[in-house]
């Protein structure tokens, strides 16, 4: 698991709702740097950005089949798990 930090731009235009986008960097120290360097980052850019860690997971292996459940303990075709 590969640990990285991501800077959220949040976006918004005249007439939709907030939307975000974000960037991944290689530690907590550079995404904040490029925070302070680009902000307003775009022409949809509100002005508003976050920080955060995010933990990148490695894909699967071939051949294993990963299923996918929610909180509550349904899997995605929506039956319960045993």
């Amino acid at each position: 698991m590969s640990v990285l930090a991501a800077v959220i731009c949040y976006r918004c235009t005249q007439t939709g709702p907030v939307t975000v986008e974000w960037t991944y960097w290689e530690s907590a120290g550079q995404a904040r740097q490029a925070e302070a360097e680009l902000t307003p980052c775009g022409p949809l850019c509100v002005g508003m950005h976050s920080v955060t860690r995010v933990d990148v997971v490695p894909e699967p292996k071939a051949g294993r089949e990963r299923q996918m459940t929610t909180g509550s303990g349904l899997n995605r075709a929506g039956g319960v798990n045993p």
